[in-house]
């Protein structure tokens, strides 16, 4: 934490301890790439960001399909957004 604002490494992990989401902040905006996992580990996620905007993605399914990879970025927030609102920080469960 820098100035009251996320600075660095983020990292969250499964109760289980199975690491959930990796990104990195750059005094409070998101940059680079995050990468997020489902509880099983299989890769549900990767965004990279510019100064928390978005400029590519790519989703999975918990099955590990493919849901999207793109650079489509109103496409790639609407999945990103839903995918955090549906799904809390403790489960892969719908909120």
């Amino acid at each position: 934490m820098r100035d009251g604002k996320l600075d660095g490494s983020f990292n969250t992990w499964f109760a289980d301890g199975k690491i959930r989401n990796q990104g990195i902040f750059l005094s409070g905006k998101r940059i680079g790439q995050w990468k997020s996992w489902y509880n099983s580990g299989q890769q549900s996620s990767i965004v990279n960001f510019e100064v928390d905007k978005i400029l590519e993605c790519s989703f999975w399914n918990n099955a590990g399909e493919i849901v999207y990879q793109g650079k489509d970025t109103k496409r790639c927030n609407d999945i990103y957004t839903g995918y955090y609102n549906t799904y809390s920080l403790e489960s892969d469960e719908p909120g």
